[in-house]
Parts: C-alpha cells; sequence; structure tokens
C-alpha cells in the first residue's frame, strides 16, 4: 500500500500537520518538523529564537553604537574644525590689530621724537594705552600735517 507524496499526516503528536513529501526529502522535512515545533511551541525552539533575538539585539546595539561614535566623531570633527578656524581667524585678528597698533604707537614716538617733544611717563601711557587703531591713525596724521595731537601735547 502505498501514500500519495501529496497528503499529510495529521496526528496528535504532531501539532502541524505533516506532508508526506517532507518525509521523503531530508530538506523539505527539516523545514516541516521545525514549522511543526514552532505550531507546537516547542521550549527548546522557543529558546534557540529568544536567543537569536538577544543575538540580534545585541549585534543591533553594537552596529547602532559604533555608528554613533562614527557620526559622532565625525560631527565633532567637523564642529571642531569650524569652531577652531572662527577662533583662529578671531586670535589672528585681534593679534594683527594690536600688532598694527603696536607699529602705529612706535611711529607715532618717532615722529613726536622728530618734532623734538618726547613723551613724558603719562603721555607715553596714554600712548601705549590706546588700541583703538582710529584714533592711532589720526594721530599719525595730525603729525604729518606738522602738530601735536592735543591728547599727547608736553604737559604744562
Amino acid at each position: 500500500m502505498g501514500v500519495a507524496r501529496d497528503t499529510h499526516i495529521d496526528d496528535v503528536c504532531f501539532a502541524y500537520p505533516l506532508a508526506v513529501e517532507a518525509l521523503v526529502n531530508a530538506a523539505a522535512t527539516d523545514d516541516h518538523v521545525i514549522r511543526a515545533l514552532r505550531a507546537k511551541g516547542n521550549r527548546v525552539l522557543n529558546e534557540i529564537r529568544a536567543e537569536d533575538r538577544r543575538d540580534g539585539h545585541a549585534e543591533g546595539f553594537r552596529d547602532g553604537r559604533a555608528e554613533g561614535l562614527r557620526d559622532g566623531r565625525a560631527e565633532g570633527l567637523r564642529d571642531g574644525r569650524t569652531e577652531g578656524f572662527r577662533e583662529g581667524l578671531r586670535d589672528g585678528v585681534r593679534n594683527a590689530r594690536n600688532e598694527a597698533a603696536e607699529r602705529l604707537q612706535r611711529t607715532i614716538a618717532r615722529r613726536l621724537e622728530r618734532l623734538r617733544s618726547p613723551l613724558s611717563p603719562s603721555q607715553q601711557a596714554r600712548l601705549t594705552a590706546c588700541r583703538n587703531l582710529d584714533t592711532l591713525n589720526d594721530w599719525i596724521e595730525c603729525l604729518l600735517d606738522g602738530d601735536i595731537p592735543a591728547e599727547l601735547a608736553p604737559e604744562k
């Protein structure tokens, strides 16, 4: 007596009907047995599935963390470069202004010496304290016109 391959074995020991073809074909058998065990709620299969889920979560966490660190590092570098550029530019401008002010101050002091009007300590302090480039340029123009700026005029 033969059994047709397209029939199923429906027995209480299986929570899922098994195809006769599955018993003949080993690969299909494995697939059908797994499906039957899953439908039955097999404890070992459920533990394997739970372990796979935990492994998947752990892998997802690791991958997400690595991606987050990579993205965060790239963003931090980008922001750091931008902030570093801004800070460098501010420092460069500040240094250039300070250097320009010092050069203008030296020019004013030399010009006053040529006009035979050396600076007193209080006038020197006033000149050194002035960091405004427009004011220093105005003082130089005044000196070039042959005058002494009122702020640096000899004390009486």
